[in-house]
């Protein structure tokens, strides 16, 4: 049990959010798939205290009740894509909420993915024969801890809305995006205090026992999350699940970074044949040599070989 208990550390020491920490120590941090799930999503008292005050400070008004909903978003027609978000849940007006936790940006497809998101619980939150001024609000909130979404704006948090070409807002009752870059929060003077000891929690606090102690002491929801995190700290097959999870992440990096790596020579393969074909046609067209060559990109050697 040592020997197993000293790979899972020696997994989870080398990396984020764990690096530099006391592994004597060591605390769960609350956007970890798991910890997330068990201190947001799950249907005891506690999760509910914890989500209720989460979801009060991000949308910015009280919640007195909420109900975890399925996360995989079921398909509306055949061949659909099937999204799976990481957290669904309903409030007492009917107000859905989705919290998407990114680790970063992860390429440019961030945007459209939340929007189909947001569309998909949308269109399934009208029953059948119920009148479409009905439709509840639908929250889709992302919380990006490394990287930016918007690099021109100071803000850490950014409430998204529709609006027409001159301006006029469109759907504002119902459609609502927040994205939240963390990176950003101490830049950001503007947040109200229950919403900034959230982010500070859910960035960095919860690495210091005292300054989490401090936060949960004076905004709702942030003791409950703590103690169900300090509750997982002392598991150890919550830790062997986080080390699986892990390795899997060093997986699906390693086969994007394939991927990638093969799009590009792809791409720099299919150029260099365009400039060979290019380069031949000018040769059989009579021009010289150092001209093509100067033209084309290719050498002069490269040039007479074609």
């Amino acid at each position: 049990m040592k020997e197993i208990k000293q790979e899972i550390m020696e997994v989870i020491e080398r990396c984020d959010p764990y690096k530099g920490m006391n592994l004597l120590h060591l605390r769960v941090c609350p956007l970890e798939d798991r910890a997330f799930d068990r201190a947001f999503g799950s249907k005891d008292e506690k999760s509910e205290l914890a989500r209720n005050g989460l979801m009060s400070a991000v949308i910015g008004r009280k919640v007195i009740r909420s109900e975890v909903r399925k996360t995989v978003l079921e398909e509306q027609a055949d061949g659909q894509k099937r999204p799976v978000a990481d957290f669904i849940c309903t409030l007492e007006d009917g107000t859905v909420v989705a919290i998407e936790v990114q680790r970063a940006k992860g390429g440019d497809d961030l945007g459209k993915r939340l929007v189909f998101y947001m569309c998909r619980i949308c269109s399934g939150n009208l029953g059948k024969g119920k009148a479409y001024g009905e439709l509840p609000a639908v929250y889709q909130v992302v919380i990006l801890v490394k990287g930016v979404l918007f690099p021109d704006e100071r803000k850490c948090v950014n409430f998204g809305e529709l609006r027409f070409k001159d301006g006029t807002p469109f759907l504002t009752q119902v459609l609502h995006m927040v994205t939240i870059e963390l990176e950003k929060l101490e830049k950001d003077d503007t947040l109200s205090c229950p919403l900034r000891d959230w982010l500070v929690y859910l960035k960095e606090g919860w690495k210091d026992a005292a300054v989490a102690s401090e936060l949960g002491s004076r905004t709702e929801g942030i003791r409950e999350a703590e103690e169900i995190c300090m509750e997982l700290s002392s598991k150890w097959d919550y830790w062997a699940k986080v080390q699986e999870d892990m390795h899997e992440r060093d997986r699906e990096n390693e086969l994007r970074f394939a991927r990638t790596e093969a799009l590009e020579q792809g791409k720099k393969q299919g150029l260099d044949l365009g400039k060979q074909q290019v380069a031949r046609n000018m040769k059989a067209s009579g021009m010289p040599v150092s001209q093509i060559a100067q033209l084309s990109g290719l050498s002069e050697e490269e040039v007479e070989k074609l």
